[in-house]
């Protein structure tokens, strides 16, 4: 699968009359959605058959390069139809990271989409009914993903992927963004850091729309050209005896100086 085209390569789409920019950008907003649901369903029941089948190492090493590719595909479709601007080109050098993780805002329903279309062996910390979701709840159980719906062996499995090199890709604010700049964050992962000592590597998500977000109607097309950015940040780690509670404080103060007033509605151009 090729790289999509630059975010500044313009495309035919700008040129249609604006009559008829409207209708188009919709159909192509329905066909988006359309594809990543049954895309999602199709290939779902192919990994829950495998997840059955294969033994946890080669089925999760599978999955996730199947999910990864599959989402760099849907990335790539996107920019094909012209509509959206999508910027992950800061996120690239990560792709060799080993046994860290990776803590980005959460503004849009996609943000896993894009982070995991560029970080193949990441593993996410999923919520429990993602394991149950007929769209890609069978990648999540091939993939291995860690469900949240008991804290415990939460901890438990994600020090072990950090331990054996996995990257662990886990949303401090645990749901998308509400109150920007940043929902209060959750505690779990600092503990999962501290206990593996892994890394903690930031991102900082901004987009020019509220579409997809927390109370975002699914069929509602955003305003086009949609735009979004995944950002770089610094990387923090949590020393064997500092204070979970003290860290998340630090972290969560930083994320409110490094974003915008609301990332939502400020995509941050180079």
């Amino acid at each position: 699968m090729p790289d999509p085209p630059s975010p500044a390569t313009p495309h035919p789409w700008r040129r249609v009359p604006a009559p008829l920019r409207r209708p188009y950008e919709y159909w192509i907003y329905l066909c988006s959605l359309g594809l990543f649901v049954f895309g999602g369903l199709f290939f779902s029941a192919i990994a829950f058959a495998l997840s059955l089948v294969l033994p946890d190492e080669t089925g999760k090493r599978l999955g996730r390069r199947m999910l990864s590719g599959l989402f760099r595909f849907f990335h790539w479709a996107l920019h094909r139809w012209g509509l959206v601007s999508i910027d992950l080109q800061d996120i690239d050098d990560l792709r060799e990271l080993r046994g860290a993780v990776v803590a980005p805002n959460h503004i849009t329903l996609f943000d896993v989409v894009f982070i995991v279309s560029r970080l193949p062996d990441a593993v996410c910390i999923a919520k429990a009914s993602v394991m149950r979701n007929p769209v890609y709840g069978g990648f999540a159980r091939l993939c291995r993903y860690i469900p949240n719906d008991s804290p415990a062996a939460m901890v438990k499995a994600a020090q072990a992927e950090l331990e054996s090199g996995a990257v662990l890709l886990v949303f401090p604010e645990g749901t998308r963004t509400v109150d920007p700049p940043i929902n209060r964050f959750k505690g779990g992962f600092a503990l999962i850091a501290k206990r593996a000592r892994a890394p903690i590597h930031t991102l900082y998500i901004t987009s020019n729309s509220h579409a997809l977000g927390k109370r975002w109607f699914i069929l509602k097309a955003p305003k086009f050209p949609y735009r979004y950015r995944i950002e770089r940040g610094a990387t923090f780690e949590v020393a064997p005896e500092q204070d979970t509670k003290a860290f998340l404080d630090q972290l969560e103060t930083h994320f409110r100086d490094a974003l915008p007033e609301d990332p939502r509605t400020t995509c941050r151009t180079r």
